[in-house]
């Protein structure tokens, strides 16, 4: 896949409530924990960027915050080379947020793969995610008209979070690719017609 047309959008707008009083232990303040340095020298925020930067470009990156958080991110966002920060002025959920950068790369880039990665998460093992990512990647170039999702598999229910049902796998060239039968969130479900 031509690297040129790979955006990274970071989601950095989150309240982070529920980890509230860890972070304020960690970090003496109210901050969200994508801002707060919970496992190592680096806010989770930094660290996202970082286990995603070889691929993509620098010009290609999204950095989605809220005004409201600005004291947390104004330093650490400084210096983001080519980057774009787009505040939003209240924090208005994850869907906003994802619509919000859409637009912004289809201005830019009308052929745009967009690549979504929520900024309070830690993996131990960022080699095992870029390769991960790079078969994603790769799946989009040959199923153009879906959507790849990453999951983990759970190791206990939690419907706060929602859930993915898996229904086939595909081909056999797509590894552990399959196909997503429907997902489920609380008292939502959907039906899903695409991986």
């Amino acid at each position: 896949m031509d690297s040129r047309h790979r955006w990274a959008v970071f989601l950095a707008g989150g309240d982070g409530t529920r980890l509230r009083s860890l972070t304020l232990r960690i970090a003496g303040d109210l901050r969200p924990k994508q801002f707060c340095r919970v496992f190592g020298e680096q806010s989770l925020l930094s660290e996202t960027r970082a286990r995603v930067k070889p691929l993509f470009d620098n010009d290609r990156e999204i950095i989605m915050v809220s005004q409201c958080h600005e004291q947390f991110y104004r330093e650490e966002l400084v210096h983001t080379g080519g980057s774009r920060v787009i505040a939003q002025p209240l924090n208005r959920g994850t869907a906003i947020a994802m619509a919000m950068a859409l637009l912004e790369t289809s201005r830019a880039d009308r052929d745009a793969v967009v690549a979504f990665f929520p900024c309070d998460h830690f993996y131990s093992n960022s080699h095992a995610f870029r390769l991960a990512l790079e078969r994603g990647l790769d799946s989009i170039e040959r199923y153009r008209e879906s959507v790849v999702l990453f999951g983990a598999e759970s190791r206990y229910p939690e419907v706060e979070y929602g859930w993915i049902e898996p229904e086939s796998n595909l081909p056999s060239d797509s590894d552990a690719a399959v196909r997503v039968k429907c997902f489920g969130c609380g008292y939502f479900r959907t039906t899903a017609k695409w991986a």
